[in-house]
């Protein structure tokens, strides 16, 4: 064989074991790269998190932080600006590092400082049920004048026989921000109960309907009323004035008129409209919307469930 060949070959096979060993190395370096690393477990409390390691975001409600380089790292947690948890942990060889975010009392009033209009918009819009009460006195029995028997006097001298009674009644309403009044159907509409409000709805145009038939007589008696009150008016002037009637007119007219006019101021004083209820939904109802609108504008804010100013 030639020397340039014996040359070339021992050559080609000084690389070949060359290029073994460096992958070796290479095998070597990346088995001891891996072996250098570790798990970090993270168990949170609090829902929507971003969690941060060595100030590197690694992403919201993070679980799992896998081949983490073993040694000291910074791990930091924040929900909605505020940091709830920072310390300093470390990471072991082919371990799981366990962290545990808690929702604690100082947790949470973290969170509220940062929400201060959110509160402020929780305070203004919130409703309540607010309970008033009046003392009614109710009396029975007379009390007479010993000189007019039967008349009420505000001084002087009488005797009585009558008694009275105070009670207390107590009454409710729906205020926002512990200010501003508000309807029950307000109510109902904010709370999106739609059972309460056609409920509401349909008790006021039933009302609405009495009431327009109660107005229709009410101006037929008022027309009536004017009808007879002329009709009269005219007779008495014949009768009085001058006689331009003939006198069966005269006495039909006034006869009609009385009887026209009676029956017409009947049908106006009874003719009285029907009120409105004084609550279309009981008590309890009202606080069960509430509870429910409070806990929606709490979740629309961002305030937790369990806030309460």
């Amino acid at each position: 064989m030639p020397i340039r060949a014996l040359f070339f070959n021992l050559k080609l096979l000084c690389m070949k074991r060359l290029f073994s060993c460096m992958f070796i190395l290479l095998v070597l370096i990346s088995s001891a790269a891996q072996a250098q690393k570790g798990t970090v477990k993270v168990f949170s409390e609090i829902k929507g998190v971003q969690l941060f390691l060595d100030e590197v975001l690694q992403g919201t409600d993070v679980t799992l932080l896998d081949s983490v380089t073993v040694g000291t790292h910074y791990l930091k947690a924040v929900k909605d600006n505020v940091i709830i948890f920072s310390d300093l942990i470390t990471v072991n060889q082919n371990a799981v590092t366990t962290v545990l975010i808690k929702n604690t009392k100082d947790v949470q009033e973290k969170m509220l400082e940062s929400k201060y209009e959110e509160i402020q918009k929780f305070k203004n819009n919130r409703l309540e049920v607010m309970l008033s009460s009046k003392y009614v006195t109710s009396t029975s029995g007379v009390s007479n004048s010993m000189y007019f028997p039967g008349y009420y006097v505000v001084t002087g001298t009488t005797f009585s026989n009558s008694s009275s009674t105070t009670e207390q009644e107590t009454d409710w309403f729906i205020a926002r921000g512990g200010k501003v009044k508000i309807t029950e159907m307000e109510l109902a509409r904010l709370a999106d109960n739609q059972d309460a409000v056609k409920r509401i709805e349909q008790e006021n145009d039933q009302i609405d309907k009495k009431n327009a038939r109660i107005m229709k007589r009410m101006n037929t008696g008022g027309i009536m009323l004017l009808t007879g009150t002329v009709s009269v008016l005219v007779s008495l002037a014949d009768v009085l004035l001058a006689d331009f009637l003939n006198d069966t007119v005269a006495a039909s007219l006034m006869a009609g008129g009385l009887l026209v006019g009676v029956i017409g101021l009947a049908n106006v004083q009874l003719s009285k409209p029907v009120p409105y209820p004084s609550h279309y939904l009981t008590l309890e109802e009202a606080i069960q919307l509430t509870d429910t609108y409070n806990r929606n504008l709490k979740k629309s804010l961002g305030l937790p469930d369990n806030y309460e100013p």
